[in-house]
């Protein structure tokens, strides 16, 4: 059987390999990173390390996998919340109607 093009050794393929390998563990170990810093707490299968992340379905919620638990707001507090924004609307609207006043009533945005 004929050669076609070059030939390779088989050392210098295998050192190739090797280093290839050597590469992908480091961008792997980067990506992992990057994603732990965003703050992903279920990283991907090939980007997680060993002891990374803790298992599916071992938190102490009886919430479903993915899913967040519902936010419960007590009432006092919802009203304090529109309390404090009513005023900062009053407070906007006072200014509108003061600068209003000295611009001499003009309406409009001559």
């Amino acid at each position: 059987m004929a050669k076609r093009g070059r030939s390779v050794s088989l050392d210098g393929l295998v050192a190739r390999l090797s280093a290839l390998d050597k590469e992908r563990v480091d961008i792997l170990r980067k990506l992992s990173g990057a994603i732990s810093a965003l703050g992903g707490e279920h990283v991907p299968w090939p980007f997680r390390t060993p002891g990374s992340v803790r298992p599916l379905g071992s938190g102490t919620t009886n919430a479903k996998p993915g899913r967040k638990r519902k936010s419960k707001m007590s009432a006092a507090g919802r009203a304090a919340i529109a309390a404090a924004q009513k005023k900062r609307w009053a407070k906007i609207k006072k200014a509108k109607d003061k600068k209003r006043m000295s611009d001499g009533g003009a309406v409009g945005n001559a």
